[in-house]
């Protein structure tokens, strides 16, 4: 069981507070994101997979995250089936999983593509097979739910109702109908976890 753990971390973006000496430790499990817009959930959860590092204060930093977010930037010449290769090739997923989630999908038909000629819907769906069928200790998604058509929705959750890997999502629109997660909410430059 990995728990994230943030030590009196302090964060400011252009002179502006986004984390003031929080501290807080998020054991394993299903976790809700929530905050206001511009409080910094993407950013903690930037800070945990080590693409954003604190003014000061410790981060538990996840050694390989799968994480399903916009500030992932996939080169838009590259082929769906080339992307899927470098993850084999660096044992990053369960191919068994991936090609049930590109059956659960209905993304066969995308594989030889470039990146940059998905639509936004498939772009998304194919972050999410990416980082679903990744081998990480963490899966961190950052509006997973955007872009996608109601059949990936009930797909998605399903997959998070049975995942038995810990998960942080930020989900605005509350598409999620998981009714197993634990809340954390940003406020006041903090982090609480709500039972």
């Amino acid at each position: 069981m990995t728990a994230l753990n943030l030590q009196n971390i302090s964060l400011s973006f252009s002179g502006v507070p986004v984390f003031t000496g929080t501290s807080c430790e998020i054991l394993s499990g299903k976790y809700r994101l929530l905050g206001a817009n511009g409080s910094g959930k993407s950013t903690l959860i930037n800070m945990f997979c080590g693409l954003v590092q604190p003014n000061s204060g410790v981060v538990t930093q996840i050694e390989m995250a799968d994480l399903v977010s916009d500030t992932l930037v996939i080169p838009p010449d590259l082929s769906v089936f080339a992307i899927f290769s470098l993850y084999d090739k660096y044992q990053r997923n369960d191919k068994n999983l991936r090609e049930q989630l590109i059956a659960d999908f209905g993304f066969g038909d995308y594989l030889y593509k470039t990146y940059g000629n998905l639509s936004q819907g498939n772009k998304q769906k194919l972050k999410l097979i990416l980082a679903l069928s990744g081998n990480s200790t963490w899966l961190f998604l950052d509006e997973a739910f955007n872009g996608l058509d109601a059949a990936s929705i009930e797909v998605l959750n399903g997959v998070i109702a049975s995942s038995t890997r810990p998960i942080m999502l930020v989900d605005h629109a509350q598409t999620c109908s998981f009714e197993g997660m634990k809340t954390l909410r940003i406020e006041n430059c903090g982090l609480s976890i709500l039972e």
